[in-house]
């Protein structure tokens, strides 16, 4: 039986289209996507839908997670999404799962509208297009203030569409949604608002308790298709994981609850004894689905084989395994889970770094590929900066400083903020378009920000004010999805308490007093080591003296707030720190 020979998303599949005169077929599908093998394998494989997408189409396969850019720009509903795309790569229409019948119907009826309306589709085209940049051009003009009216806004999206009887937000299918979760639990401990604290409480604890919670391998599913978590799709993301290992760490730490700690604990086994590679510090991306095998006793899944493991090495997800590990290194007293995240941190830098360029986005175990998307250098700066704070090594925030200037010469948006591909990106149709997406920025603002207090650089602070100008006018129309949006805000309005422990790098009293500040939860607290023997130039610029005895400095918005000597004083001392500033 003839397959369907499936072309890499590039210029040699677009330069066949336009030399055949036909459109191309896209597909974009997951690794880990149950409903996407089932159309390769079934819908994909019908004879009748063979013959039209090998004579009518050029057809195109993309993993929307290696190719994120590609999926951004394209993807119409969710995986699969089935794509017909003009030879430049101009989207005319789509749709998403389809069987073998309705696949067929679909290829054929949208070949017989391409050869019978090209004109009416360029012209289509050119309108929709000159619609969405006027549209884009007014949106970035329309700029406001960036003030505390955001943060409230967001809070009461997250309130006004948590589901107060089964946790999380809307009523249909529930995502976890680790930042809208994470937010609410740090203006709980800003603010003392209960019905935050209902809002994490009953979110975690009712995923836990729910199927989406694997109780046998540990780990969280992706998403559950009923209100109430118990219909979960039973792949497991490292992306999934590492946002609720945070969540389910910094509730531990607030909330005192022994039960999430458990689940934070299962959640590290997780990683390490599925998705970790067997040579490397690095985790693969996802866990395929399989609902029989997820269904049996831990006994009884030893005698099957288990799901199979996307064995890609993602940059960005990556990245924030490593954040979140260095948070379990800390609140569970973990040395192993802080000696993962450096050498998980070093191994990214050494295989997918790329100095004055920027960092790849996956690495498939023979080399590295995709420079430059946003996303990538987003996460990869948040792990640095927590590098920096949990290391005490200065290593760290220099790369990050060299990533902040990769970012602002190739990716800076005229109006503010960053695109989301650099400037001498090259691509058919959408990738010609460099867009600006709210996530990342709220991400690289609030790693801006963190890196103007790290080196008092007045050109971070400026940067971190432009990216969250952009957004100002219509970040309310995402509701609780700008959770990370809010953040970045309040973070600008609300500087962070800052301990500079002045000490030798890797002496006991330094090393005492990191553990300690590192171990407290304040929200975007900074904790940072300058060596008096390696690190003159920010003594200097900090107006600190040289102590013959390791010493701290607390430190909110440039003003001194008290010294310490010994990781107790230290806690301390930034408590009160923190309870002055608001």
């Amino acid at each position: 039986m003839s397959q369907i020979q499936w072309r890499e998303w590039g210029d040699a599949a677009f330069a066949e289209a336009k030399s055949l005169g036909r459109p191309i077929l896209l597909f974009l599908q997951a690794a880990w996507c149950r409903y996407c093998r089932r159309m390769i394998s079934e819908s994909f494989a019908d004879p009748g839908v063979v013959e039209l997408a090998t004579a009518q189409y050029v057809p195109v396969c993309v993993d929307k997670d290696r190719r994120p850019e590609v999926n951004e720009r394209y993807n119409v509903g969710g995986w699969p999404s089935v794509c017909v795309l003009t030879d430049d790569g101009e989207l005319v229409t789509g749709n998403t799962y389809l069987g073998a019948d309705d696949l067929r119907d679909f290829l054929a009826r949208v070949a017989r509208y391409w050869s019978e309306n090209q004109e009416h589709i360029a012209s289509t085209i050119r309108a929709r297009i000159e619609r969405e940049q006027v549209d884009a051009s007014k949106r970035r003009k329309r700029a406001g203030q960036i003030d505390a009216l955001i943060v409230d806004r967001v809070i009461g999206a997250i309130l006004g569409d948590f589901d107060t009887e089964y946790g999380g937000f809307g009523t249909g299918q529930k995502f976890p949604h680790a930042e809208s979760i994470d937010f609410a639990l740090l203006h709980f401990e800003q603010t003392g608002d209960a019905r935050l604290r209902d809002v994490v409480e009953k979110t975690l604890t009712a995923m836990a308790e729910s199927p989406l919670h694997d109780v046998e391998e540990g780990g969280f599913f992706r998403y559950s298709t009923t209100r109430d978590w118990r219909t979960p799709h039973t792949e497991k993301l490292l992306e999934t994981n590492v946002g609720l290992l945070r969540n389910f760490l910094e509730a531990f730490q607030i909330l005192e609850r022994k039960d999430y700690r458990k689940v934070a604990e299962r959640i590290v086994m997780y990683l390490r004894t599925h998705l970790r590679h067997p040579e490397l510090p690095a985790y693969f991306g996802s866990q395929d689905s399989d609902d029989d095998y997820y269904a049996r006793a831990l006994v009884q899944r030893r005698t099957l084989r288990a799901p199979a493991v996307d064995r890609t090495l993602y940059v960005n997800w990556n990245a924030a395994a490593a954040s979140a590990l260095f948070k379990a290194s800390a609140v569970l007293d973990d040395a192993s889970c802080a000696r993962n995240a450096t050498d998980l941190v070093d191994w990214l830098l050494e295989e997918c770094y790329s100095p004055g360029r920027g960092m790849y986005h996956y690495h498939d175990g023979h080399g590295r590929h995709i420079l430059g998307l946003l996303t990538d250098q987003a996460y990869m700066l948040r792990a640095l900066l927590h590098a920096t704070q949990y290391t005490g090594e200065r290593r760290y925030l220099e790369v990050a400083e060299d990533l902040l200037a990769t970012l602002m010469t190739k990716h800076a948006a005229p109006e503010g903020g960053f695109f989301d591909l650099p400037a001498d990106a090259r691509g058919p149709g959408g990738l010609r378009r460099r867009n600006v997406s709210i996530l990342e920025n709220s991400l690289i603002a609030e790693a801006c920000l963190r890196t103007y207090y790290l080196t008092q650089k007045d050109a971070y602070l400026e940067a971190a004010r432009r990216a969250l100008l952009v957004f100002t006018e219509d970040y309310h129309l995402y509701g609780y999805f700008t959770a990370g949006y809010a953040r970045a805000v309040d973070l600008f309005l609300h500087a962070p308490v800052h301990a500079v422990i002045v000490g030798k790098r890797g002496d006991a009293a330094t090393d005492a007093m990191v553990a300690g500040a590192t171990r407290l939860y304040l929200p975007s607290k900074l904790v940072q080591v300058l060596d008096p023997s390696l690190d003159e130039d920010l003594l200097t610029r900090f107006e600190l003296p040289r102590e013959p005895t390791p010493t701290a400095y607390v430190h909110v918005r440039r003003t001194h707030v008290g010294s310490a000597t010994d990781a107790d004083q230290l806690v301390a001392l930034m408590k009160k720190a923190a309870e002055g500033a608001r």
